[in-house]
């Protein structure tokens, strides 16, 4: 039993005792009416009481003095752990079975980002990467079954500037007076892998403001065509950087330091400034772009300026992972698109996240991945493929672009097979030279087919 509820019981059943004792005795000096012997007799029976009077101070005092050196004990604690919170570099927390945080101490700030008030009333999951996400639950659930709890658990964590953080932890299980698990408790801290990424992070990110304050970026087209006229059509926008490392490199450098969006926006910007422009009034341009960045403000503002034309404008949506906003990306481009810009899925066929992507967002466009369409001359199984994705896209009025085109082969494949556009080494690589831009308006796209000879 708890100390303080002990010391309490005896504080009363003292008070008890005292009020019975006095009662007892003013009883009888009430009810004893003898002439010569009443002094002796109310002193004779007052005595039980006396002595019961004197025991119950002793105890009166012991109490009061394991009551005072109780809570003297309560006040060092909170003052240690008070100390502890204001001074430890580890993230000390509570949470409920459900995960959901009771308790946060301010290290919270140097290794998330937020404020102890911005956590508290969350759910750890919903700071967490979806798949270790998972590994909590099953972590939890486990615990919650054995009574044990979990040391040095490594897991991926969303920093409150969109950065990914690994944070090695460890937890326990809280119980109550008839051992029921109400909760878990412990802490949690970076690696020291992650405390080099947090390096690393700042480096990135100096480079991408370096990059956008010195307009190095270069934008290179590649071209698309219509397949069945031979005509160009619309060119996609990629980015190139000026050490020579892949766009992939660095946009998942970007993502992993916080600075994702902004350079997805500093790239689209310098599409639109640079790269339409120099293009023919009936040319488009394509510009990728991740569910973040669709959902970000500044990505409506850059095409609503009143120079962009947004009927020669597709946005492409490049992530490869599960979407959980699809009605919030809707909604961001239902405007845009009632205005005329089309809206393209972006590697079909290289995950089920892609598929889905269709079927929850019937774009304008979908883009055959390259994985589907290397040496589909060759290959059966692509080509029923193609074929099913080809009706797909009739029931739900888009056009088809096979990407990756390399070989006359495929080229003459996904033509056979009634794809709309191609795009791929096999037509043109990207260029980022405006003269080249201007050279493609006056080239041959299909020889050998009927519509070779026509030209945009």
């Amino acid at each position: 039993m708890d100390k303080r509820i002990k010391i309490t019981i005896r504080l009363l059943v003292a008070t008890v005792v005292i009020e019975t004792s006095l009662a007892l005795v003013f009883r009888i000096e009430s009810v004893v009416d003898l002439r010569a012997g009443e002094t002796s007799l109310v002193n004779w029976l007052a005595l039980p009481g006396l002595a019961a009077l004197v025991l119950v101070a002793i105890s009166l005092l012991r109490a009061r003095r394991d009551l005072l050196s109780l809570r003297r004990q309560v006040d060092t604690s909170e003052q240690r752990m008070a100390a502890l919170e204001a001074t430890s570099a580890e993230w000390l927390w509570h949470a409920d079975p459900d995960l959901v945080v009771t308790y946060s101490s301010p290290a919270v700030a140097d290794v998330l980002g937020y404020s102890s008030a911005e956590v508290v009333g969350h759910s750890f999951l919903d700071l967490l990467e979806p798949d270790d996400a998972t590994t909590a639950r099953e972590v939890v659930r486990k615990s919650r079954a054995s009574g044990t709890g979990w040391t040095n658990m490594e897991l991926r964590w969303r920093h409150r500037d969109g950065r990914v953080v690994v944070l090695q932890g460890s937890g326990v299980p809280m119980f109550d007076d008839l051992a029921r698990v109400v909760g878990f408790r412990g802490t949690l801290r970076p690696t020291e892998s992650q405390q080099t990424s947090h390096r690393e992070h700042d480096a990135t990110r100096r480079r991408i403001d370096d990059l956008a304050a010195g307009g190095r970026l270069r934008i290179a087209l590649q071209p698309i065509i219509d397949l069945a006229s031979g005509r160009w059509v619309t060119a996609e926008a990629l980015a190139r950087f000026p050490d020579g490392r892949g766009p992939d490199t660095w946009f998942r450098e970007a993502r992993e330091a916080g600075r994702g969006t902004m350079l997805e926006a500093y790239s689209i910007h310098r599409a639109l400034e640079d790269a339409l422009p120099r293009l023919a009034p009936d040319i488009g341009i394509s510009l990728n772009a991740s569910p973040a960045m669709i959902l970000d403000p500044r990505l409506r503002r850059m095409l609503e300026q009143e120079q962009v034309p947004l009927e020669r404008i597709t946005v492409e949506i490049t992530e490869h992972a599960a979407v959980t906003e699809y009605d919030d990306i809707k909604a961001a481009l239902l405007p845009l698109r009632e205005r005329g810009m089309r809206l393209a899925v972006d590697d079909i066929g290289a995950g089920y996240a892609s598929f889905s992507h269709v079927l929850r967002l019937r774009p304008d466009i979908i883009k055959l991945d390259r994985s589907l369409i290397e040496a589909i001359d060759e290959d059966a199984a692509k080509r029923a493929i193609v074929t099913a994705m080809m009706l797909v896209a009739l029931e739900i009025d888009a056009t088809v672009t096979a990407e990756g085109v390399e070989t006359a082969g495929e080229l003459a494949a996904v033509m056979s097979l009634g794809v709309d556009h191609g795009q791929g080494y096999h037509l043109a690589r990207p260029d980022t030279g405006p003269a080249t831009w201007a050279s493609w308006r006056q080239r041959t796209w299909l020889p050998g087919s009927s519509a070779s000879t026509q030209r945009v």
